[in-house]
């Protein structure tokens, strides 16, 4: 069976008890659920619950070298799609032009190069 994944700001997060309590009643009812977190919990958030949480991935930094070798995996595999991801992530996305909205668009594509090489196949995301 696929895994659903969920994507989280932080996880598990003391402000995200909905999607905590949500994922953990999905384990609880058999399916297979793997969570990825955009940031590490802080010191005031709850602990995991190793039987009922799942698998949680923490998103390293964009140039860590196994984020660069994601991206540089993808791109060879996806060469003209990766090329235009990038191209359209360069385009300008505000009034007046802000370099830094692009340069973080770029660390996007990255990051989902990351998730999409580590995570298998998913059912839902």
């Amino acid at each position: 069976m696929r895994p659903l994944l969920y994507f989280s700001d932080g996880y598990p997060s003391l402000s995200q008890t909905f999607t905590r309590r949500e994922v953990q009643a999905l384990r609880a009812a058999g399916l297979l659920v793997r969570v990825v977190s955009l940031h590490p919990p802080r010191p005031i958030d709850p602990p995991a619950d190793a039987e009922r949480d799942p698998p949680v991935d923490v998103l390293p930094r964009p140039w860590e070298p196994r984020v660069l070798a994601s991206l540089a995996r993808v791109a060879l595999r996806r060469t003209l799609e990766t090329a235009r991801l990038a191209a359209l992530a360069l385009l300008p996305h505000t009034t007046p032009w802000h370099g830094g909205f692009q340069a973080r668009a770029l660390v996007h594509l990255a990051w989902a190069a990351w998730v999409a090489d580590r995570v298998q196949p998913c059912t839902h995301l």
